[in-house]
């Protein structure tokens, strides 16, 4: 039988895809308002920031904001926003890196967090998953997980 406090235990973070151009739609996933009233990129955040890990936002510069209700109370390195093209070509013109760079991106901001937290004598994360998450699921982060 598998401990599923265990497996959360070991998640590191999670990423949430949001850079899509939406072409067909004409409008970005991100900003879809469900019938809750509360736009598809918040539903994420405020599922995933259950979850107690840094959540990172890959929304290819698209400058998504997310309410503000959902950084209340929370530190500084729990939301971020992640680049999602390869900043190493510079290319921010065509921006075409999309989800594997996305998540490697998130790997790399992950291994800084723990970088900085042995810097500062805090215990670095021991973690071994990083759930990743399209925007335009409906599914949230904590039943994923």
């Amino acid at each position: 039988m598998t401990n599923h406090s265990n497996f959360q235990d070991n998640l590191a973070g999670v990423v949430i895809l949001a850079g899509g151009a939406s072409r067909r739609m004409g409008t970005p996933k991100a900003t879809l308002t469900l019938p809750t009233d509360e736009q598809l990129l918040d539903y994420h955040v405020r599922h995933s920031l259950n979850l107690h890990v840094p959540v990172m936002i890959a929304d290819n510069e698209c400058g998504f904001d997310i309410h503000s209700n959902l950084r209340e109370g929370q530190s500084q390195s729990s939301i971020r926003y992640i680049a999602d093209y390869d900043t190493a070509k510079n290319d921010k013109k065509n921006k075409t890196g999309g989800a594997l760079v996305a998540i490697e991106s998130a790997l790399q901001t992950l291994i800084t967090l723990n970088k900085s937290a042995a810097l500062e004598n805090r215990s670095m994360l021991h973690s071994s998953w990083l759930l990743v998450i399209s925007c335009d699921s409906l599914i949230p982060a904590t039943e994923l997980w």
